[in-house]
Parts: C-alpha cells; sequence; structure tokens
C-alpha cells in the first residue's frame, strides 16, 4: 500500500530515521544538561571548600584573639595590683610638711648656728644663782 506515491518501507524507514534523530537530539541535550550539572558541582564544591577553609581562619584567628585578650587582661591585672602597691607605699611617704618640720628640727638643733651650754656652763649658773652673786 503506497500513500502518497512511496512504500511503506520508505515511509517506516523515515519515521524510524526521524525517531533516531529525535533520540540523538535528545542524548545530546542530556550530556549539555549533564555538563552544566557538573560544572555547577564543581563550583559548589569548590565554594564549600572555600568557605570551610575560611571558616578554619576565622576559628584560628578568634582562638588568637581570645589568647591575645587573656593576655592583656593578665597584664592589666598586674598592673592593677602595681599600682595599688605603689599607691600603698606612697603614702606611706613622708610629706611635704613632714620634711618642713625635720627641715626646721635640724635647724634649731644645727651645732654651727645654735650655741648649746655644757654641763659645766648650767653648773655655774645654778651654783651663782643659789650663792646670789649671779649676773643680771
Amino acid at each position: 500500500m503506497a500513500v502518497f506515491g512511496k512504500s511503506d518501507a520508505q515511509g517506516s524507514q523515515r519515521i524510524v530515521s526521524e525517531m533516531i534523530n529525535k533520540i540523538n537530539d535528545n542524548i545530546r541535550r542530556l550530556r549539555v544538561v549533564e555538563q552544566r550539572i557538573s560544572s555547577l558541582d564543581i563550583r559548589t564544591n569548590s565554594m564549600e571548600q572555600s568557605i570551610l577553609s575560611q571558616n578554619k581562619n576565622m576559628q584560628k584567628m578568634f582562638k588568637e584573639r581570645d589568647v591575645k585578650i587573656t593576655a592583656m587582661e593578665d597584664r592589666l591585672f598586674k598592673m592593677e595590683t602595681m599600682m595599688k602597691e605603689m599607691v600603698k607605699q606612697m603614702k606611706m611617704m613622708a610629706t611635704k610638711s613632714n620634711i618642713d618640720e625635720l627641715k626646721t628640727m635640724v635647724e634649731i638643733f644645727n651645732p654651727i648656728r645654735s650655741s648649746f651650754t655644757t654641763k659645766q656652763d648650767v653648773e655655774n649658773m645654778i651654783t651663782e644663782k643659789l650663792s646670789g652673786t649671779g649676773k643680771t
């Protein structure tokens, strides 16, 4: 039976040929989609690796920062302790008024500027007063 002057064998040959072309076209499309998926998978893995690496670096930086903060806290505590000790010692130091008082006392008892009486002078003054021959 010939439709439009063609034999059945040629028609089915043409249909099979068209089906094979469509299957090949679909296979080609699937390969393109697979390549795109593969490319996206590679990019996703690369991004995951990058994020993991950055996460590790951030963790390391946080640990280093924590160590530095702890060290700074220790140093600050030591400085506060030292300052408290310095204040305590400064309170025990002599003030200006104490130094002025000492200076005055030294000037009073300075043997070069002051004239001290000897024991003999005092005894002579007492005997003179008692005997009534004291000088006025």
